[in-house]
């Protein structure tokens, strides 16, 4: 079974955002992912030098051979 929670690290603790459906004392594997926002967060403005809607435009009229 796999579950993905969201969780907010505090003080060297990560708090989990809703409680999981686990036994008392079940060991798990944590995998760290940092959210989009944080990575956002993280790279503060990000100047754009293209039009998104553009290049999404042209890759989908191009021919892949």
């Amino acid at each position: 079974m796999v579950e993905v929670v969201r969780a907010v690290y505090e003080n060297g603790v990560l708090k989990l955002k809703r409680k999981l459906s686990l036994p008392e004392r079940s060991e798990v594997v944590v995998v760290v992912k940092p959210s989009i926002r944080g990575l956002i967060r993280e790279c503060g403005k990000v100047e754009v030098r293209e039009d998104i809607e553009e290049v999404l435009r042209e890759s989908r009229e191009r021919r892949w051979e």
